[in-house]
């Protein structure tokens, strides 16, 4: 794909793109006005202060863990793929559709699903208890990791991060059924680990065993478990992410981890055994061969058979699917109950995510829109280089290479560049379980094997294109923009540029800014990991970096809650780009207003820099279960909506000005505490 042209819009053309389809008026119509909390200042507390009006009357839906402006859009963008899916099929509807149907409603299809019972999982069961070796117990797990279904291990796809230019398999340690590693160990998730081995329990009660047995074989399993996550890989224990994995031959791998059997695997997949590959760097490998190694056969399969309930639960009757819901939705996050269609089109989202993306993008994206946010990306990227070139802090070698990889910094909006059609894919009807197998398989063929070779391809998009989201994939230095990010209220024709910029076009810089995180900036424009900074250069930003996550770090954002508090060292990336992401779309809005006096006009009583700072607090608004909260804070990368409406405003003068603030006040910080990186 070439690189997007540099080529800038004028600043009349970006506002004609932004509020109305007729051009640089002066006035756009019905302009969004905001409704805010007079009894707090926002120089004290800014999220209450603009969100509190919503938070007095919104609520939680039964099946909901958390609501707030993104996730409202979702909640649209769901209903709309409900109607899409549950509208009668003709000879007109594509073939690809038909098929997402089909799961849809065989998923939704009760009487079959009783009927069947647990019989659509009994012949992998019965193929975990048919193990008579170890040797077949890592033919087991080299197969099923071929048929898409990963156990013990995952594999994934990339761009060699030595020579981009060549795709190769990537091997992780597969995701425990808990949280994060340490809820196995730590006192204080001892009843969360209590609460998942009982759940195993229950899982393997429901499949037939006795209420003894199911005892035995659980804890067998959760301390299988246990033995994993003590060797599991700690993402934070290296800011270097060559310290993440091992570029490795199938014999070096072997040499790592004796007797796994690496070259089988690799023949298991169809690939080409001397092919170089990427083993995750860690005590995880080693530990896993030693395992396989020591532990019985028996506590191995009654592993493998609690992980497979666990995996299938959803997929099955109402009772495997109430036992799954009461540990993972009601007991960890809060939830009340069900919504089994939602749970179905999330469930298809896992496999078939691009294909509901493509029938939104088709009946649902306002084409004129993604021509808006086009034009926005451009303005932005214009806006980040800019800002490189005056930054004083980069030597001209860093600065110099940091503009080339904006310059070649490629954009996907809206969908991506090709759609595929999933042909040759066969299912059978009423028969969610094992078709949800077939598509596993099918995903896994398309999305890793059949990627691999020696020319990228265009990169694969995380998510569907009906999410309300964007991403940045360094290996490839592209961001993709969903379309469900351009609608109301991210891309309205009645907001003004400083509401757009202050939402939709502080989120688009965000992505940008990710392109300079301390992940970011260990790949250059070509996305090879190298070092490309001076040792000044480097410093300068860990300095940067380490006041910011000491200002994470202290901040208490739930007065009512005062043991609460983000991480700064986990949330490093996503608070790098939102600072990032403010400093840029608050040029552009500069840059607009310079040439465009006749709106620096107050709406609504408030002034377009106030605007920009309340449409960034509003989009983070949020609603959260206490049980999703606590979790949220431990193990998320994104910080909750109130962290990220507080934190980079509080870092800028261009805030305190706007609202008039004093030194002293919350909102504001001194010269030596703020930080600025981008």
């Amino acid at each position: 794909m070439a690189p997007p042209s540099l080529k800038r819009l004028g600043v009349a053309a970006l506002l004609g793109v932004l509020v109305a389809c007729g051009g640089d008026s002066p006035e756009p119509p019905a302009p969004y006005v905001f409704h805010v909390d007079d009894s707090v200042s926002p120089c004290g507390d800014f999220y209450a202060y603009v969100n509190n009006p919503w938070l007095r009357t919104a609520e939680l839906a039964p099946h909901e863990k958390v609501t707030g402006l993104l996730y409202e859009m979702d909640v649209e963008i769901e209903e709309q793929l409900r109607v899409l899916l549950e509208s009668p099929s003709h000879t007109q509807t594509p073939a690809w559709w038909r098929m997402v149907q089909q799961l849809y409603h065989d998923a939704l299809d009760e009487p079959t699903l009783e009927n069947l019972g647990f019989e659509p999982a009994r012949p992998e069961w019965e193929r975990i208890a048919a193990l008579d070796s170890k040797a077949a117990l890592r033919q087991y797990l080299r197969d099923r990791q071929a048929r898409g279904i990963p156990e013990v291990f995952e594999v994934s796809v990339t761009p060699h991060v030595y020579r981009p230019e060549q795709m190769v398999l990537n091997v992780d340690a597969k995701p425990l059924g808990l949280p994060r590693a340490d809820y196995f160990f730590d006192e204080a998730h001892a009843e969360i680990a209590a609460a998942y081995r009982r759940y195993l329990q229950q899982l393997l009660v429901q499949a037939g065993l006795s209420a003894s047995q199911a005892h035995e074989r659980a804890k067998l399993a959760f301390d299988l478990e246990k033995h994993l996550a003590a060797n599991f890989f700690d993402p934070l224990a290296s800011s270097d992410l060559r310290d993440d994995f091992l570029v490795v031959t199938h014999a070096e791998a072997e040499a790592y981890t004796p007797g796994w059997g690496w070259a089988e695997f690799l023949l298991t997949l169809g690939l080409d055994p001397t092919a170089p590959f990427l083993l995750e760097k860690s005590d995880y490998f080693p530990a896993l061969n030693r395992l396989i190694e020591d532990l019985p056969l028996t506590q191995w399969q009654a592993y493998l058979q609690a992980k497979w309930l666990d995996r299938s639960a959803s997929s099955l009757d109402r009772h495997f699917r109430q036992i799954r819901f009461d540990f993972r939705a009601r007991y960890l996050h809060g939830a009340e109950e069900e919504q089994r269609w939602s749970e179905v089109l999330s469930e298809l989202d896992d496999t078939v995510g691009e294909l509901l993306g493509r029938a939104y993008v088709e009946h649902h994206l306002v084409r004129e829109n993604k021509a808006r946010a086009e034009a926005l990306m451009t303005e932005l990227r214009a806006a980040l280089r800019d800002r490189l070139l005056r930054l004083d802090w980069l030597h001209e070698s860093t600065r110099q290479e940091a503009v080339r990889k904006v310059d070649l910094l490629r954009v996907s909006i809206a969908y991506p560049h090709a759609w595929r059609d999933w042909e040759g894919l066969s299912l059978e009807p009423a028969q969610y379980f094992n078709n949800r197998l077939r598509l596993e398989q099918y995903a896994f063929q398309l999305n890793v094997v059949d990627q691999l070779g020696p020319t990228p391809p265009e990169a694969l998009w995380g998510l569907g294109p009906h999410h309300a989201n964007a991403e940045y994939d360094a290996t490839y230095n592209e961001i993709h923009v969903m379309a469900g990010y351009l609608r109301s209220p991210l891309l309205d024709q009645r907001t003004d540029v400083a509401v757009q910029l202050g939402g939709l076009g502080a989120m688009f810089a965000h992505e940008l800014s990710h392109a300079f995180d301390d992940e970011g900036i260990q790949f250059d424009a070509t996305g090879y990991l190298r070092d490309w900074w001076t040792e000044r250069d480097r410093e300068a930003f860990e300095g940067k970096v380490a006041r910011l996550r000491q200002q994470v770090n202290e901040m208490r954002p739930w007065p009512d809650q005062p043991e609460l508090g983000p991480d700064g060292a986990l949330t490093l990336a996503e608070n790098i780009a939102d600072l990032g992401a403010m400093a840029i779309a608050y040029d552009a809005l500069r840059a607009h207003l310079a040439r465009h006096p006749h709106d620096h006009r107050r709406i609504g009583g408030f002034t377009p820099d106030q605007r920009f700072f309340m449409a960034w607090a509003r989009m983070w608004r949020e609603l959260v279960r206490p049980e999703r909260l606590r979790e949220w804070l431990e193990v998320e990368a994104h910080p909750p909506g109130k962290v990220r409406a507080l934190l980079a405003p509080s870092n800028m003068p261009a805030f305190a000005r706007a609202f008039a603030c004093a030194p002293g006040d919350p909102m504001v910080r001194s010269a030596e505490e703020r930080v600025s990186i981008w």
